[in-house]
């Protein structure tokens, strides 16, 4: 069974189909209250908000140069996390769920602090966010991603 970060171990099932594993079903065996990874986002020492990263996604495009020759480009890496109720989330939630304000962001189980700005428009306080899940969080999986699916092989 293959080991999940935030949950502890978890049981996957998948299916054969034309010569592909499709993913079927994940059951976590750990409850949220044991896992091993969170973010927790505090505002003036209170717990407003907390989540698990699962991974990174390194997502790429399809592109044109000049002389008409296509190429696949990189073009952003998405974070995907979890919430308490197992429900996959980008990081990019805290966006919606908090207001404007500065935070405290808390990793665990490093227990490491870093002030944190948030800003609704824009994209420089996930930004850096993302720079400190990438930073406490040096074991998290990292997929490429190219139309929504795995890219297991990229010619640049």
């Amino acid at each position: 069974m293959p080991l999940d970060p935030c949950f502890g171990m978890m049981n996957t099932k998948v299916r054969e189909q034309e010569n592909s594993l499709q993913f079927v079903e994940m059951k976590y065996i750990c409850s949220p209250q044991k896992r091993k990874m969170s973010i927790v986002i505090l505002q003036d020492g209170t717990e407003v908000f907390r989540f698990c990263p699962i991974e990174f996604r390194r997502t790429y495009t399809l592109t044109f140069g000049e002389d008409g020759a296509k190429q696949i480009e990189y073009s952003h890496t998405d974070c995907i996390c979890a919430l308490d109720n197992k429900t996959l989330v980008h990081a990019e939630v805290v966006q919606g769920v908090l207001t404007d304000g500065t935070y405290v962001v808390k990793t665990l189980p490093t227990d490491l602090t870093f002030s944190f700005k948030l800003r609704q428009i824009g994209t420089a306080s996930v930004s850096h966010l993302k720079k400190i899940i990438f930073m406490t969080f040096p074991n998290l999986p990292t997929k490429d991603v190219y139309l929504g699916e795995e890219a297991l092989q990229l010619v640049l």
